[in-house]
């Protein structure tokens, strides 16, 4: 029989079934949706179901849109990249301020020095510079202050800086190790993650290699598992399911602090908790409330106040993150392009799969120009080009958005979902007709194992 022959949903009685190619591509992009993702550390008030749920949300956006995951944490990873810079230039700060007898700093830290002065003790010069997953921690809320008085302040990025200038905070007050220690990765899920992905890979090749068909659904599999391995580069430092706060102790009570912590904490009093005192569980329904309500807020605040310098990056920065996210949405679209000639079961369908995936990939490169634009734009003034006078506002990094940059985005996200949508509805459509070649397996991969 011609292995281009189309025929219908095959059980148990080829080589593979078509409930073979459904499941092996199943369990592949759970797996490789699932064990990627990295939750910020939960308030002690977040119930257990809200936590499970928040998962399941993210997981759910993994699963229908891994390439916007993926700008997410590629942002993410550049925000703690440029706040492990700050923090060991705020750690140099604090060191210098370290040897004035006067400060109360000297009076904090001068325990430690006449306790390297006894000759018995054998200690070792504390490390001086802030690690990448330390800086995540402190990205994901996962760093308190407890006093004396059992107060614990939740420490988060706008405020590090100053608590390390302060002294109040060291590099070497928490280890890697520690944060390990917190960290509950399921090394089991990865390990299946990556044989299960592997297997997938080979599988392909090897159908290519023996000139076999190979169906779209194996084709996106395969992108999503493109799409995990990017994603384990990009989080490759950030602790994984870490559900409780480094502590780091402070020699006073909350009401002795020193003026230059308290004027930070002042800052932010809904950060304060006693540990003794737990508030109400937060349940999924009030929370889901609150987060739309956030929502609203952000989107009127996008459209009125927030200006080119939210994100707090440097021209370099932007290019970079913008260049590196779209990278990642460019391979996934990618890869469904490539399923080009492909067999489908109408030519009509064959058609539809070539516009939708070139949608998807036209929608990622006009978004990225785009973004783009403002920068190359502001670039050009600073070396000295001459720009119109209406694109002032345009390159000004302090600039309200205009409406093209706020509407235009949207439209090209609008067709972008929608050409998404079309790609998973002609895939699992695929399936009622696949060519004979299909179910026939490649007889040395059955000896791999897998699911």
């Amino acid at each position: 029989m011609n292995s281009t022959t189309l025929q219908g949903w095959q059980f148990n009685d080829n080589s593979r079934s078509s409930w073979d190619i459904v499941w092996t591509c199943l369990t592949t992009i759970f797996a490789c949706t699932w064990t990627v993702l990295h939750q910020a550390v939960p308030a002690r008030n977040k119930s257990q179901a809200l936590i499970t749920a928040s998962k399941l949300w993210v997981f759910t956006f993994n699963f229908l849109a891994p390439e916007a995951i993926g700008l997410l944490a590629t942002e993410e990873l550049w925000r703690v990249r440029a706040l492990r810079e700050r923090c060991n230039a705020a750690q140099e700060s604090s060191n210098r301020k370290t040897n004035e007898p006067d400060s109360w700093l000297y009076s904090r830290t001068k325990p430690l020095v006449d306790a390297q002065g006894v000759d018995d003790l054998n200690l070792y010069a504390p490390r001086l510079e802030w690690s990448l997953p330390q800086c995540w921690v402190i990205q994901m809320g996962g760093l308190i202050l407890e006093t004396q008085d059992e107060w614990i302040y939740y420490v988060l990025p706008d405020q590090i800086c100053a608590f390390i200038e302060a002294g109040l905070i060291k590099c070497s007050d928490f280890t890697d190790r520690e944060i390990q220690d917190r960290a509950k990765a399921d090394a089991f899920a990865k390990a299946f993650t990556v044989c299960q992905s592997l297997w997938v890979t080979v599988n392909i090749v090897g159908r290519a290699g023996y000139d076999l068909p190979i169906t779209p659904f194996e084709f996106s599999a395969l992108a999503y598992v493109v799409c995990a391995i990017l994603l384990y580069v990009v989080w490759r430092d950030k602790p994984q399911d870490m559900t409780v706060p480094i502590s780091i102790g402070v020699p006073y009570t909350r009401s002795s602090l020193p003026q230059e912590i308290r004027s930070l904490t002042d800052a932010c009093p809904k950060r304060w908790m006693h540990r003794r005192v737990i508030p109400p569980k937060q349940s999924v329904g009030a929370s889901g409330l609150f987060i739309w309500r956030k929502m609203e807020v952000a989107s009127v605040d996008t459209l009125q106040k927030v200006d080119r310098s939210y994100r707090g990056f440097t021209l370099r920065d932007e290019t970079i993150v913008n260049t590196a996210a779209t990278f990642h949405g460019l391979i996934f679209c990618g890869i469904h392009v490539a399923a080009w000639n492909f067999a489908f079961p109408t030519p009509a369908e064959k058609i539809a799969w070539r516009v939708f995936s070139l949608t998807a990939l036209a929608m990622l490169v006009a978004y990225y120009l785009n973004a783009q634009a403002p920068l190359v734009a502001r670039w050009l003034k600073n070396r000295g080009t001459r720009l119109p006078a209406f694109m002032d506002n345009y390159v000004d990094p302090h600039g309200a958005f205009t409406k093209t940059e706020i509407f235009l985005p949207l439209w090209f996200m609008l067709f972008y979902v929608l050409a998404r949508f079309g790609m998973v509805g002609l895939i699992f459509s695929s399936l009622r007709a696949l060519p004979s070649g299909a179910y026939i397996a490649v007889d040395w991969l059955a000896s791999i194992p897998h699911i």
